[in-house]
């Protein structure tokens, strides 16, 4: 007979991979698994609870009942015991801060990581990138002193700093009607599918869709897992997406386009912390971090 006991660290991550991205094909993608792996598990946790705890639909699945509950009493467990492995592996290791960026951001945490140890801090700091969707629950966990993040994120329990604005553009393939115009208003491309980034709130999603500003419909385009599946979709035509434009530095972008448009908000480029954080080595690290962006 299933039990609670059955259920195991990685069901439950799965189960929250759908619950937010409410969609079993993005899930699996995130996860790195196939689609066929995620559902037997959540098969396994369903019967291992004795309940559903999804509505499959056609596009998207929901929450049951059962599944709110359970979502409710697990959204930080996969945080909690992430942050307890890293306490558990930093035990008797010299002192640092654990920074997080993404990928694209690269260059910028990097020069400011840099400039940061060239005034020789009494605490190092070390860089590493990973999903930015996990910075936010790192921070809040203790996993990370300090995230470069962009708005919109999940700001309960973080505090931040604006480093810079990055200006939007929209990115059109080379064969787009509109390539060859400079400058275009977002009512221009009401009809092009939109592919956005894993995002991890409605907010999110709404503004890689150019749709924080004012509502606006618009149509998904094909998922994307990063910025190289963003360049390749928009590149193929299958869909046009608005990105920070620092994002398309040093990127070949043979048979792409890229679009200043009116009515398009910016990418606001932040450090954050968690709000509790007292370190005197972390409020070093903001201070440079705040005046290195200047």
């Amino acid at each position: 007979m299933s039990s609670a006991t059955e259920i195991d660290l990685r069901q439950i991550r799965h189960f929250l991979a759908v619950a937010r991205d409410r969609n079993f094909t993005r899930a699996a993608t995130g996860l790195g698994i196939t689609q066929s792996a995620l559902s037997r598990s959540i098969r396994g946790l369903e019967q291992s609870i004795g309940a559903a705890l999804f509505e499959r639909r056609p596009r998207e699945v929901t929450l049951t009942e059962t599944g709110q509950i359970l979502l409710r009493e697990t959204a930080d467990l996969d945080i909690r015991a992430s942050a307890a492995v890293a306490r558990a592996r930093d035990a008797g290791r010299p002192a640092r801060l654990r920074v997080l960026a993404r990928g694209c951001d690269s260059a910028l945490a990097g020069r400011i990581v840099d400039g940061y140890h060239a005034t020789a801090p009494a605490v190092p700091a070390q860089l590493s990138f990973s999903d930015p969707l996990t910075h936010p629950d790192a921070l809040r966990a203790g996993a990370a002193e300090a995230a470069f993040l962009r708005f919109p994120y999940d700001q309960a329990g973080l505090d931040a700093e604006v480093l810079f604005t990055d200006p939007r553009v929209a990115l059109v393939a080379q064969s787009h009607p509109l390539a060859a115009r400079g400058r275009v208003d977002l009512a221009d491309l009401a009809d092009d599918p939109v592919t956005v980034p894993p995002v991890s709130t409605e907010a999110e999603r709404a503004y890689w869709a150019a749709a924080d500003l004012r509502p606006r419909r618009w149509r998904p385009g094909p998922d994307a897992r990063d910025s190289l599946d963003i360049l390749a979709v928009v590149r193929h035509g299958l869909a046009i997406s608005f990105v920070p434009a620092s994002m398309l530095t040093g990127v070949a972008l043979d048979g792409l386009r890229s679009l200043t448009v009116d009515g398009l908000s910016p990418s606001l480029v932040t450090i954050a912390w968690a709000e509790d954080a007292t370190a005197p080595a972390l409020a070093a690290f903001v201070r440079h971090a705040c005046s290195a962006s200047i």
